[in-house]
């Protein structure tokens, strides 16, 4: 298990915007958490080679003020599958990334999100984050898992290491 995969639900939007769902900006407590984020990860020295984002605004803003608040990144790529990804589309997209890509951070949109972590897992890992991703898996929440090689990603190959939902 030599990778490193972080998905992250997007951080909260706004919805009284007049604008599509793929165009709802960050509200003002989704740009704070996305901050938030920027700080877990700097503080805990997580510095992605690779990021891959939805093309929905929220998305691309999460990580705008991940950057903000710490995050840095050797690349950032907008994917537009991410954009209402189921979790099996999910993993099967993550198993595609570039073998040199260590730590892949997904900024995706739930349930996606959520079923990917489950599927990827099969609920392996430590049950206090499992109890709170049973609670919801929140806006600006990342979970953290070690995986094998990308191209051997399957159901249950991967185990969760952390859970995190920050907040700003």
């Amino acid at each position: 298990m030599n990778h490193r995969l972080l998905l992250v639900r997007h951080a909260k939007s706004a919805w009284s915007v007049d604008a599509t769902d793929r165009m709802r900006p960050l509200s003002g407590r989704g740009q704070r958490d996305a901050i938030a984020l920027g700080v877990l990860l700097a503080r805990r020295q997580i510095v992605p080679d690779l990021v891959w984002c939805s093309p929905a605004v929220r998305a691309c803003q999460t990580w705008q003020h991940a950057v903000e608040g710490g995050a840095r990144t050797e690349q950032l790529t907008h994917v537009d599958e991410l954009y209402e990804a189921d979790g099996e589309t999910l993993a099967s997209l993550i198993s595609t990334a570039p073998a040199e890509a260590r730590t892949l951070l997904v900024i995706a949109h739930n349930s996606g999100i959520v079923d990917c972590v489950t599927a990827l897992t099969n609920r392996r890992g430590p049950a206090e984050a499992w109890r709170s991703i049973d609670r919801k898996y929140p806006t600006s929440a990342v979970a953290e898992l070690r995986c094998p090689s990308w191209s051997d990603l399957a159901p249950g190959t991967a185990t969760l290491t952390a859970y995190d939902i920050p907040r700003g």
